[in-house]
């Protein structure tokens, strides 16, 4: 869905500009992740940020099509995982376990 205003212009229907992953070739496993790395696979060039619950940044970076990110240093907790591709923004809930 296209939304067009005279203050606005956004897809998905929503009004974060926060797309969802499902439908769209992006992957993220495992989730929860008990391991060493996360593994994101996405279709094309990718810029993401890893934050924790209040927002600080954790780690960032750039990819094409697929990269691991090193989880082992991560505590125990809920991250965000805040991905950017094809200049739609999408958003990731990530739990981490021991």
């Amino acid at each position: 869905m296209l939304c067009k205003t005279t203050n606005t212009n956004w897809e998905g229907g929503t009004s974060t500009g926060i797309h969802e992953l499902q439908n769209v070739g992006i992957s993220v496993y495992p989730n929860p992740v008990n391991g060493q790395a996360l593994t994101v696979v996405s279709p094309g060039q990718t810029s993401f940020k890893l934050a924790d619950l209040m927002g600080n940044l954790i780690y960032s970076g750039a990819f094409s099509d697929a990269s691991t990110i090193d989880a082992s240093f991560l505590s125990t907790g809920i991250y965000f995982l805040d991905l950017k591709v094809n200049g739609k923004r999408y958003l990731q809930k990530i739990l981490k376990t021991d």
